[in-house]
């Protein structure tokens, strides 16, 4: 509602007013500068205000986040940013304590599974996302938490959140200055660095890779032609990278209208005719991709024979795997949300797993669940049903949020898991070895196990 929005931003401009008329009466030793920005809706503001800063040497950053509203969602102080960073510890813990020095409630904390997701998949809503993922020590303040699109209006509020505020920043003037923001979990009180997440991540990768290597070597040996099947993967991707394709054309051509440079709010963007030639048209381009342009590349590139006869099972591995590394190299939080499907993935073109299709198709998709988890998770956080998070998505690749490389990196791991799906589909379940005959011979019947059981024996010679 454009309403609620223009009245959390009028609260957030008179707590600044107010906020220039207590500080112009103070001596600081440090400056500072008051902003007002605009371009609420994904952070367009915010992200002119960090290109602005340049190289400028900002202590912190506190961003006033409807600080008028009566609804209640912690935390209360985010250090969420748009790129696999956070807002510094020393930074969150000063204005923490001086939120509730004011307010005497308890400003929360993420939990360490929304720590992990907003890593993984960094998205915020709060103008402080642009500051932080720029290298800039920012948090947002505001008892709406990520979101400042809530509704109602409380002078207490505005006045108690105000003074935090402004104790903040008397906090921060009198202390060193804050470490720049960087990427770490806080787990009970203890900070874990990513280095420990990038560690553990590569022990669980090091087995996919011992069994992707082997794999190949095995297609090989039975001369499957290894090269060729990579091939065959390599095809079933390329619908997906047309599909990321497809939506930066439809950015720069202008039928996608007006694309934020991050996320937006519900209904900041409302879901009209251009969401639906995003959505839509993007279905349509991988349905295509898949079924029109997938097997003219595969007789292009002269494969045959069927997927599940082994060599398939050895590509998809070996590219996931190879993929996966990648992820990992780039940010070992998604890394992490990527093992398990790779795993699965694994298990379920096995040639020696002889469960049946329906079973193997469950292993897929239960290598799916951590991600889908995270889905789930900001459709909650962010109030979007499943069409709204669909085109937040489309958005966020359209509009650069998600960086180029990073848009074709999980269009590659898509079409790989559409490889391994293709490969269970195709695949034939091994049948069981009949059991040995039993026979009889001159030495006895099979049932036997006397003297001359065995062809002959010492005593039996004698005889």
């Amino acid at each position: 509602d454009g309403r609620r929005a223009d009245a959390g931003a009028l609260a957030d401009s008179a707590t600044l007013v107010e906020l220039a008329h207590v500080l112009g009466g103070r001596t600081l030793s440090r400056t500072v500068d008051l902003i007002s920005t605009s371009g609420r809706e994904g952070g367009a503001g915010a992200a002119d205000l960090a290109h602005s800063l340049g190289g400028a040497p900002v202590d912190a950053v506190l961003v006033l986040g409807n600080v008028a509203t009566t609804a209640n969602r912690q935390p209360w102080v985010v250090p969420f940013g748009d790129r696999q960073r956070f807002a510094p510890l020393d930074l969150r813990l000063t204005v923490e304590s001086a939120v509730r020095s004011e307010t005497g409630g308890n400003p929360g904390n993420p939990s360490f599974f929304t720590q992990f997701a907003r890593l993984a998949f960094p998205l915020t809503l709060g103008a402080q996302g642009p500051l932080v993922a720029s290298g800039i020590p920012a948090v947002q303040i505001g008892p709406a938490g990520d979101r400042a699109d809530a509704s109602g209006f409380s002078a207490t509020r505005l006045d108690l959140f105000g003074r935090a505020t402004l104790r903040a920043i008397t906090a921060l003037d009198g202390n060193p200055p804050v470490r720049s923001p960087s990427a770490y979990l806080v787990l009970k009180g203890q900070v874990l660095p990513a280095w420990t997440v990038r560690l553990l991540v590569g022990a669980l990768l090091l087995p996919l890779l011992v069994a992707a290597v082997d794999g190949l070597a095995r297609v090989n040996r039975r001369k499957h032609r290894p090269l060729l099947w990579l091939r065959w993967v390599a095809a079933g991707m390329v619908p997906f990278v047309l599909a990321v394709l497809f939506l930066r054309a439809l950015r720069v051509t202008g039928l996608l209208g007006p694309a934020p440079p991050g996320p937006v709010s519900a209904g900041g963007i409302p879901i009209g005719g251009h969401a639906t030639t995003a959505l839509v048209g993007t279905a349509i381009v991988i349905a295509l991709g898949w079924i029109g342009l997938r097997p003219l590349l595969l007789r292009l590139v002269g494969v045959s024979g069927s997927p599940g006869s082994g060599g398939g099972a050895g590509a998809v591995i070996a590219v996931l795997t190879a993929v996966g590394i990648g992820v990992w190299a780039l940010n070992p939080f998604a890394a992490a949300l990527v093992v398990p499907a790779l795993h699965m993935c694994l298990l379920a073109v096995a040639p020696e797993v002889s469960w049946g299709r329906a079973a193997k198709l469950g292993l897929v998709a239960l290598g799916l669940v951590p991600a889908a988890v995270v889905v789930l998770l900001y459709g909650l956080q962010f109030a979007l049903g499943p069409l709204g998070l669909a085109w937040m998505g489309a958005l966020q690749v359209a509009g650069g949020q998600v960086g180029f490389g990073w848009a074709l990196l999980w269009a590659l791991v898509l079409g790989g898991v559409a490889g391994a799906v293709t490969v269970v589909v195709r695949s034939e379940r091994p049948e069981p070895k009949p059991a040995a005959a039993t026979t009889s011979s001159i030495t006895g019947p099979g049932s036997y196990a006397g003297p001359g059981s065995l062809g002959g024996t010492e005593s039996a010679l004698r005889r």
